[in-house]
């Protein structure tokens, strides 16, 4: 990833990681991301550097300045020498007095012009200091869940996003079993309207089925391999629920006025560096029915920082027992996905009813 990409980490970070300055979750979501990301290492070592020149040439100016009084006591010295040196010129004769003087210069023009080099180091680092301090203390503001609510929002209606494709691994609890089933779903998207979620899901007692979501915008249609049976529905009315990729989604579906959210932190997923908010039901709020993700009094989110795309969510009851959890385990933007996904191409032998 290039370090100007915004889902790399922000110079203000960077220097609040190397000053210790991060909680501890951000100080782990740095140093996952470094992990993967040579040039934010090369970012940090180079932000490193100048720090340590910084300290090292502190005690090299205290040296110095230390230094200084015994200079001036010496250049004091070796002027008296040579006005000593000046009354012997009289009672010797002239070219033997300009050999001695000549001798004399070199040191003399070194003892004057010590301390105007230790003048000069002086301010050099006195600038190095000035300019350490502006990197290490201008540091950005810090991000507030509203303006990351107000950023998605802004995001969703811009519609920047022209495709993804990402791996979504989730696990839903059962209320019947009080058990987890697990699913696998590949999932892409094509604007303006175009949607596809093959999943493979495998219920607690082990049994997988693929459960098959698409539309083009225009026909949407769906595949359940426990039934081998093609749902085509009305274009018009209710179809597949490919949930809300993103967090604009989530708050234009209206869920998002029953939550308050913090913004707890940040963490890379799949690659991508996430705000992490930490969302609860508002009292006397109650989740809509029919809505993605389900019914949750608590919510954990990871939004990405670039497309404000959700990509890990978490929920717990008002109990807080586990509801589920999905992340998505690779995720790419804005990359070539093939139109011909979209069709309508229902898996053989299967049967077909309408909705």
């Amino acid at each position: 990833m290039k370090p100007t990409a915004t889902h790399c980490i922000e110079e203000g970070e960077l220097r609040l990681y190397l000053d210790d300055a991060l909680h501890e979750v951000e100080m782990e979501s740095v140093e996952g991301h470094l992990a993967g990301c040579a040039e934010c290492r090369d970012r940090v070592e180079a932000l490193s550097a100048i720090a340590g020149q910084v300290k090292a040439l502190i005690p090299i100016v205290s040296h110095q300045l230390n230094a200084q009084a015994a200079l001036e006591r010496l250049r004091h010295k070796q002027a008296r020498q040579v006005g000593a040196s000046s009354l012997d010129w009289t009672l010797k004769p002239i070219p033997r007095a300009l050999p001695a003087l000549a001798q004399r210069r070199p040191e003399m023009t070194r003892i004057i012009n010590r301390p105007l080099r230790i003048g000069l180091a002086v301010a050099f680092v006195i600038a190095l200091l000035a300019l350490g301090a502006v990197m290490l203390f201008n540091r950005p503001a810090p991000v507030r869940a509203a303006e990351v609510l107000e950023k998605a929002e802004q995001a969703a209606s811009k519609s920047t996003v022209q495709s993804f494709h990402g791996i979504l691994y989730s696990k839903h609890r059962n209320s019947a079993l009080e058990e987890f089933a697990e699913s696998t779903d590949e999932r892409y998207y094509l604007a303006p309207k175009s949607h596809r979620s093959d999943a493979i899901i495998t219920s607690p007692d082990g049994q997988e089925n693929r459960m098959l979501w698409v539309t083009d915008g225009k026909k949407p249609w769906g595949y359940e391999s426990f039934y081998n049976q093609v749902t085509l529905f009305d274009p018009h009315g209710p179809g597949p629920n490919f949930g809300a990729h993103s967090l604009g989604e989530f708050l234009n579906r209206g869920i998002g006025k029953f939550f308050n959210a913090t913004l707890i932190g940040t963490e890379p997923v799949a690659g991508r560096m996430a705000y992490i908010l930490d969302m609860t039901l508002k009292p006397q709020s109650q989740w809509p029915e029919n809505t993605y993700p389900g019914p949750a009094a608590h919510l954990k989110m990871w939004v990405d920082q670039q497309a404000y795309f959700i990509l890990r969510l978490e929920g717990w009851d008002a109990d807080d027992n586990e509801l589920f959890t999905e992340w998505y385990t690779s995720f790419e933007l804005n990359g070539p996905v093939d139109p011909a996904l979209f069709g309508f191409n229902p898996p053989p032998g299967a049967k077909i009813v309408n909705r």
